[in-house]
């Protein structure tokens, strides 16, 4: 490889591309929150229950 070549700039510059978004993060929320999201949506109450274990009291 040439000097040339190795003192390139890298295509991608993470660090320059996350100042650039406009992304903002949503407001946190408890577990008990989460968990008590539609209760009446069995898939969701399943993964809710692999993602946050069985022991969290999932309102029904």
């Amino acid at each position: 490889m040439s000097e040339q070549e190795h003192n390139e700039k890298p295509v991608c510059d993470d660090d320059e591309e996350e100042k650039s978004l406009n992304y903002k993060p949503p407001a946190q929320k408890s577990l008990a929150e989460i968990a008590s999201l539609d209760p009446d949506d069995e898939s969701l109450a399943k993964y809710k229950k692999a993602l946050l274990g069985e022991g969290l009291p999932l309102v029904e």
